[in-house]
């Protein structure tokens, strides 16, 4: 009876310890968050820089978060954006980013670009602090391999060069750089 008390007291304390920085006011929140939180979070205002699709007829696409939120089914977190794109016209609509973050290293972005009601998957793969990332692209009606650099709005070359020379290693393709000429100035407008 004295040895499960032991036990017992022993498990207790190790469970208290454990929960301490927390009890002493530090901050737990911080470690709690997930990568998809955080891209959430640092990822407010961005556009699609470069692809390894040779002649993508996607130009300009800039996304702009307007809330966050969590699915009350999955608990998983989702930001809503207004996404503004180019392929010839300036086209908009509003879009839900779900980040998947129960799978490794950053989780899954399903966001739909151009076909609203096609379901786009992206897996993060790569990420450069606050001014971009590389996601891997697969699609539910077409095999896909290709990549694209999403850099924060305001971030700079230099910034985002680490996605672009990631992007060239992963996938051994040439890039195709979207956002170059002056029509990309309306798309940001939108903004």
């Amino acid at each position: 009876m004295q040895m499960n008390r032991c036990i017992h007291l022993t498990i207790g304390l190790f469970v208290v310890a454990l929960k301490l920085p927390c009890l002493a006011g530090q901050d737990c929140e911080k470690e709690a968050k997930t990568e998809a939180q955080e891209l959430l979070q640092t990822f407010k205002f961005f556009t699609l820089v470069a692809m390894t699709e040779p002649e993508g007829k996607i130009q300009c696409v800039v996304f702009e978060q307007t809330y966050v939120d969590r699915n009350e089914l999955s608990k998983l977190p989702y930001g809503r954006y207004n996404v503004t794109y180019m392929d010839g016209t300036v086209k908009r609509h509003t879009e839900a980013v779900v980040f998947l973050s129960t799978l490794k290293p950053y989780g899954r972005i399903y966001s739909a670009i151009t076909h609203p009601n096609k379901k786009w998957q992206f897996t993060p793969i790569f990420r450069n602090e606050g001014s971009c990332f590389l996601l891997k692209y697969r699609s539910e009606w077409k095999n896909g391999g290709n990549y694209y650099v999403i850099k924060s709005l305001d971030a700079g070359k230099d910034d985002y060069e680490p996605c672009i020379e990631k992007m060239k290693e992963c996938s051994g393709k040439n890039v195709t750089y979207v956002n170059e000429g002056e029509n990309c100035g309306k798309a940001e407008e939108g903004c």
